[in-house]
């Protein structure tokens, strides 16, 4: 038997494709307009224009499209086949855990490296323009195509554990940005007084080894950059030996029974609450309106939102109270890029709550029973919009409370000098616009979610969709403001679904279009046949 036959199969399989050699194409397309945009922008003597700008900002990009793309391809590869049944064929060939897992990774993540290696030919312009050494060159692609298989890794990991897809993408970059940001935040609080423990927590994160590819933070500390790489590698290899380990125990479908049955019910009353919760919820709500019934009758996804928002708001105050004293620009540093992390990760959960209730009820025939009910189309969404109120509507405004709170506070405890209210008239000019970028920016996610889950053909690519054109695409296009696609988002994605949304629930996809050859080809009708005589005898 070949080794890793699904390995060897999907390569070829990839090398056949086309949509292989187009996102080559593309992605080195992006990366040299990108690059010639900040060369443009910067001034002649600005360090842009050396080539260490251009190298630093486009490397952090890489950076993310490693730690993201990797994770969202691998995060529905192996719970997709749970969901179909198609999992258990496999293993009734000789196929054995690792070459299922190893199999599928190479199938989710072989694009996201055509596109790495697309990228770094671009990124070597950078030597040309000066101010970039070739160690620099050589450690960045080193640190970006061990990101992208830890992220990968992470997600077979996640996805050999989970069965539904919205479940699986969100935990694996919730895993992501977890691991990632995490280890660096202490890294950062406790580097003053314990600086080897500092290095050793910051080695678990990816992150780390990419703050020292710089010569300078490489020379300063080497070993930690090589043992960052080293420890980031083998939970790599970890992850996929655990998803080795459980493919082929967690694709059955297994009685609920005994112990089993006393778990799902604590489960479903932790989901739903106990039996007075849920009536007392069913009455105050279907009267309102069934589909926010439907849709809202969830408790844990709001006690997840708000036990993350106390965690943060913890650690926040200890480290506001411990840098006050001393370094107040280092406290509003921490809880500015703290409060940037939080809204990623309620963009990211808004995208999840509003695509995928309309995905699945579409994909599973959900959407069409509601439909036929004398629900209007302005009932239907307006449901569905209160549900998300109930879970998102005081986490965003504790949000946007802290960083106008923030602001406020370096005001008053900064050292004011002459004409000092003048020069503070703009950063709250900024946090008023950073309150209304926030809140567009949940709304226009909202919206956006809800028109992919009509329009994508698995929750999945509703949830990656929107993510990609509600949170990515406007981080990309930094010299836009966000308010404005914002705007631009929700004039799209509302009015469509206003006009269109019974149209779009009962679509289905398309047949698959004929090769060009045989629409050439005329059919031949079929030669009419005579029926036989029989005569009859006299």
């Amino acid at each position: 038997m070949t080794f890793l036959p699904i390995v060897a199969r999907e390569l070829r399989v990839a090398s056949r494709r086309p949509a292989t050699f187009r996102l080559r194409i593309f992605v080195a397309v992006l990366t040299g307009l990108i690059g010639a945009g900040m060369l443009l922008m910067g001034d002649a003597g600005a360090a842009a224009r050396s080539g260490k700008g251009v190298f630093s900002s486009l490397g952090f990009l890489a950076f993310l499209f490693c730690l993201l793309d990797g994770a969202r391809h691998a995060a529905d590869s192996v719970s997709e086949e749970k969901r179909e049944g198609t999992l258990g064929l496999l293993f009734l060939t000789d196929l054995r855990g690792y070459d299922v897992v190893l199999g599928k990774m190479v199938a989710t993540s072989v694009k996201s490296f055509q596109g790495l290696f697309a990228f770094l030919p671009i990124l070597s312009i950078a030597l040309v323009l000066g101010g970039v050494t070739g160690g620099e060159f050589w450690r960045t692609a080193l640190v970006l195509a061990n990101t992208l298989f830890w992220s990968s890794s992470l997600g077979m990991w996640v996805s050999s554990m989970s069965r539904e897809s919205h479940r699986a993408l969100s935990a694996t970059l919730g895993g992501v940005a977890l691991i990632t940001g995490l280890p660096m935040l202490i890294h950062v609080w406790t580097r003053p007084w314990a600086p080897s423990f500092s290095n050793i927590v910051a080695c678990f994160s990816p992150g780390f080894s990419a703050t020292l590819i710089p010569s300078g933070s490489y020379a300063s500390n080497a070993g930690g950059f090589w043992l960052s790489l080293a420890v980031t590698h083998a939970l790599s290899w970890g992850a996929l030996i655990l998803a080795s380990l459980i493919t082929p125990r967690s694709w059955q479908d297994q009685p609920a029974l005994g112990s089993d049955t006393a778990k799902g019910e604590r489960r479903y009353r932790w989901r739903f609450g106990d039996a007075a919760r849920r009536t007392q919820l069913r009455q105050r709500l279907l009267g309102i309106n069934p589909l926010f019934w439907l849709a809202a009758r969830d408790d844990r996804e709001r006690w997840m939102i708000w036990a993350l928002l106390t965690a943060i708001g913890a650690i926040l105050v200890v480290v506001f109270l411990t840098f006050l004293s001393t370094n107040l620009q280092a406290a509003m540093a921490v809880v500015s890029v703290t409060m940037m992390l939080v809204t990623l990760v309620l963009k990211v959960w808004v995208a999840s709550l509003a695509s995928y209730p309309f995905a699945e009820a579409r994909r599973n025939g959900t959407m069409e029973i509601i439909l036929a009910t004398p629900l209007t189309t302005e009932e239907f969404l307006h449901g569905h919009w209160r549900a998300l109120e109930r879970f998102f509507l005081w986490p965003a405004l504790v949000v946007i409370f802290v960083k106008l709170a923030a602001v406020a506070v370096q005001l008053f405890f900064g050292n004011p000098a002459q004409g000092g209210w003048l020069l503070w008239l703009p950063s709250a000019g900024g946090a008023t616009y950073e309150a209304v970028k926030v809140a567009l920016d949940l709304i226009a996610v909202a919206w956006l979610g809800m028109l992919m889950g009509m329009t994508q053909k698995s929750p999945f690519h509703a949830l990656t969709r929107t993510l990609f054109f509600g949170v990515l695409i406007p981080f990309l296009l930094f010299c836009i403001p966000n308010v404005l696609i914002d705007l631009v988002i929700i004039q799209i994605a509302r009015p469509r679904l206003r006009r269109d949304l019974r149209r779009l629930a009962s679509e289905r996809a398309a047949p698959e279009a004929q090769p060009e050859e045989q629409r050439r080809i005329r059919p031949t009708p079929p030669l009419a046949t005579v029926p036989p005589v029989i005569e009859r005898r006299q």
